[in-house]
């Protein structure tokens, strides 16, 4: 199998399907740029509840390779992105850089898409909705432990409002 071949799986399709949704874009921008949530872990989180699978966010802090690509390559490249974007968002290094981002997001879903047996099937009959509910509250709760007390808040609104929508306007569609 080519390295292209394992780019393209279903979490990556979903992903696309869910970001292309009517504000989906914006949403996720805020989410991730003011209130510091990992859109893919977030996606993966509620792609995973498609699948009747449990967010185990150890796996994720366990995987290296992942903490490579999240903690290492990601943030130089977003940071210079942001920074020319700021200034000069004409500028074909901006495309270029956006580009190099996206692939390099492309390439930690492959990461989490080639894990994802590892987390556990739900053993009760719940419904995808309620495995989404718990997988985003999982990885919330994660965030918070991290944070100082004085920094730790509630569900922001825009996390409401994904999850609001991952609940009730993709019902049928996932």
């Amino acid at each position: 199998m080519s390295h292209h071949a394992t780019l393209n799986h279903p979490f990556w399709q979903y992903s696309l399907q869910i970001y292309a949704a009517d504000g989906m874009e914006e949403l996720c921008l805020t989410l991730q740029n003011e209130h510091e949530i990992d859109v893919n872990i977030l996606l993966f989180s509620t792609w995973l509840a498609t699948q009747y699978r449990i967010l185990d966010i150890s796996l994720l802090e366990q995987n290296t390779r992942l903490q490579y690509w999240q903690n290492t390559i990601i943030p130089p490249v977003r940071q210079a992105r942001i920074a020319l974007g700021n200034h000069e968002r004409n500028h074909t290094l901006y495309t270029e850089l956006k580009t190099v981002e996206l692939r390099a997001e492309q390439e930690v879903q492959a990461i989490l898409w080639s894990m994802h047996h590892e987390f556990a099937l739900c053993s009760d009959s719940s419904n995808v909705t309620t495995i989404i509910r718990q997988n985003i509250e999982h990885y919330w709760t994660s965030i918070q432990k991290i944070k100082p007390v004085s920094e730790k808040t509630h569900y922001p609104i825009p996390l409401m409002l994904f999850c609001d929508w991952m609940l009730t306007d993709t019902k049928g569609k996932i």
